[in-house]
């Protein structure tokens, strides 16, 4: 089993769906379990190339660019916050790639190993991640004031604020075939403001320019997890109101407030069946998803759909389409039966 796999074994489920909690509105909470924002299908090695700066790119070719980030970087930095940037983005990243479980990041000293054989890189390691910083820049500005006290006094007043911004971008290339996978680019600014009678106080106490700019790149890669592993979202169910007043709706409805989604589709199936109620035929087709058979869900909303044209029938069967894409990604990519090299 790869370690993709063990990412949902003993919980992946067929509808990628978990239902926590139902409310007396007759909505139904549940979990819903995303693919990756981005197709990292076949990756599961992956090594992280030292960022660098923006200007020192060269034009040789995207996977040649990768082996010099490796082998014979640049490291032009003007600045020793510009390279501590660096170290800090590289780190922040391969501590990511770790804790999602889905990957394995190969060493700078394996790759190098991996160049004196015979299947080169691509023997030891399916995608690069590279990056670089596109802009940098801090500044301090400082300030006194004078404010008069109850006996008329003057108290100087110092105040200090440090802004930084940080601009970077990173990308992942196929190893075999140097396709960029995806690409993506942040920008953020972080700050710090102290005031203080005291204006040694006021200056060893901001934050440090290092500081700031690991709270950017905290903030920038928040929801880097989502792109690379599976994730989970919370969404909500929202049954149809019966405008018919059929006790059978209601019956149906307690059901469904009850947890008894079996018993409460077999009753709004039926009452479909019969008159083609819009809310039995809707309510039936969600119960439907939530049990676990969403292609199921797809043909009683679509056969809602095509009899009524009603624009809320079509939005869910939409939302439902993309719901069964992304299972299949899941069980194509992620399911506990997935095997290496697959």
């Amino acid at each position: 089993m790869n370690k993709k796999a063990a990412i949902l074994k003993n919980v992946f489920l067929p509808a990628a769906l978990l239902v926590l909690f139902f409310s007396c509105a007759t909505s139904v909470r549940v979990q819903v379990t995303k693919p990756p924002l981005t197709d990292m299908s076949g990756v599961q090695r992956i090594a992280v190339a030292p960022f660098d700066l923006a200007y020192n790119k060269t034009d040789s070719g995207q996977l040649n660019t990768v082996y010099q980030r490796f082998f014979s970087p640049a490291n032009k930095y003007n600045t020793r916050l510009e390279e501590q940037a660096a170290q800090a983005l590289t780190t922040a990243v391969t501590d990511k790639l770790l804790a999602s479980n889905a990957f394995v990041v190969i060493s700078q000293d394996q790759l190098a190993r991996a160049g004196n054989t015979q299947g080169g890189y691509a023997s030891v390691v399916d995608a690069y991640l590279t990056g670089e910083i596109n802009l940098l820049s801090a500044r301090t500005l400082e300030n006194v004031s004078e404010v008069s006290s109850s006996n008329d006094s003057l108290t100087k007043i110092y105040t200090a604020e440090r802004v930084v911004t940080l601009d970077f971008t990173y990308r992942f290339i196929r190893a075999d075939n140097g396709r960029i996978i995806s690409q993506v680019t942040k920008s953020g600014t972080a700050s710090d403001r102290k005031e203080d009678t005291d204006i040694l106080n006021v200056r060893t106490s901001l934050m440090s320019e290092l500081d700031l700019v690991r709270m950017i790149i905290n903030d920038e890669l928040a929801l880097f997890s989502r792109e690379i592993a599976p994730w989970t979202a919370v969404e909500h169910r929202y049954f149809e109101k019966d405008k018919t007043k059929d006790p059978r709706m209601k019956e149906a409805d307690t059901l469904v407030k009850n947890g008894s989604y079996a018993d409460a589709r077999e009753i709004f199936s039926e009452v479909y069946a019969e008159n083609g109620n819009f809310a039995a035929g809707y309510n039936a087709a969600l119960l439907t998803e939530l049990l676990g058979n969403t292609g199921g869900a797809i043909a009683l909303m679509q056969d809602l759909y095509t009899s009524t044209g009603d624009s809320k029938a079509k939005s869910e069967l939409d939302r439902m389409t993309e719901s069964l894409k992304d299972e299949e990604t899941l069980r194509r990519e992620y399911s506990p039966g997935t095997q290496d090299g697959e």
